[in-house]
């Protein structure tokens, strides 16, 4: 499991896997293959919080993009990645609220992988219990043109095979 202070940090991507396939979210555990995931803890910061003295409201899209960028880093596709991934769509429902210093889990997983689009589905806790859930859905452009792209084969390999990236 990525901590709060990894997820500022780079880290070492996998090697690339064989074929596509199927591109529905199941279940993964630590160690096994399947869609691409990441689970990260982090800590509730005061640039995170409103004057309520719990989370801003903007502060999960922060946190899901910052454990997206990290699940790339560990996939070894940063550098592909970067730049070329706009986000299209972000939903959320909020079911609790976090505390400043608070510590939470955000796990992030690969929901959708479509022709340029990739659907991700993510879901903080604290305390065992669920406090948001929502999706995000990125498009892959070209960086000449910016228009949507097919997802190359290998990194559609990556996204699709890569299973459980916590550490």
């Amino acid at each position: 499991m990525a901590t709060d202070r990894e997820a500022n940090l780079s880290a070492t991507g996998t090697g690339v896997v064989a074929d596509d396939t199927a591109a529905r979210a199941g279940s993964s555990s630590r160690g096994s293959r399947g869609l691409a995931r990441i689970t990260v803890q982090r800590r509730v910061e005061w640039v995170d919080t409103d004057a309520a003295g719990h989370h801003h409201f903007s502060a999960p899209l922060l946190w899901v993009e910052q454990a997206e960028s990290l699940l790339y880093d560990r996939l070894g596709i940063v550098d592909f990645i970067a730049a070329s991934v706009p986000r299209v769509h972000f939903d959320i429902d909020y079911l609790a609220r976090l505390k400043y210093r608070e510590m939470f889990e955000l796990t992030l997983m690969v929901e959708r992988l479509g022709r340029s689009s990739l659907t991700y589905r993510f879901e903080i806790k604290a305390s065992g219990e669920l406090v948001a859930r929502g999706s995000l859905v990125v498009v892959l452009t070209r960086r000449s043109d910016r228009k949507a792209s097919p997802w190359p084969q290998q990194v559609r390999s990556i996204l699709a095979q890569a299973g459980d990236q916590s550490q």
